[in-house]
């Protein structure tokens, strides 16, 4: 699932809470929790939706519905189009700037998206 690339790139690129979810749940399941933040999620959430052209002839209503009801709860909403001939071509597109995007925004806050200090205290030293 591309959206989980994402979310891991985040986390470990630029040190930042990311979260992943697909469609039908997305309407339902994360929604309810949005909206409780208010002010907070406003202030410094944004949602990235991930689209191809191979989506499912529902998918485009759901994608509408969810932009609607995140519309006064997210600072932002951002689409992305994947580009392929293919499945597997549109996933590595998708993944592709996920990374990228992973990438930028460690560089725009200062983050080194090398080292994970965080992750290799959590395993200890011979965690493999």
């Amino acid at each position: 699932m591309a959206a989980h690339w994402w979310k891991t790139q985040v986390n470990l690129n630029a040190k930042a809470p990311a979260f992943a979810a697909t469609l039908p749940a997305l309407t339902h399941d994360e929604l309810a929790g949005w909206g409780q933040g208010g002010d907070v999620t406003r202030q410094t959430m944004s949602l990235v939706l991930l689209r191809h052209a191979g989506e499912g002839p529902r998918t485009g209503g759901l994608f509408a519905a969810v932009r609607a009801a995140v519309d006064e709860v997210m600072a932002d909403v951002f689409e992305v189009q994947g580009e392929g001939d293919d499945e597997v071509g549109r996933f590595f597109d998708l993944t592709f700037v996920g990374t990228l995007v992973s990438l930028y925004l460690a560089a725009g806050e200062g983050v080194d998206p090398g080292p994970v200090p965080a992750v290799d205290e959590a395993q200890g030293p011979a965690w493999f």
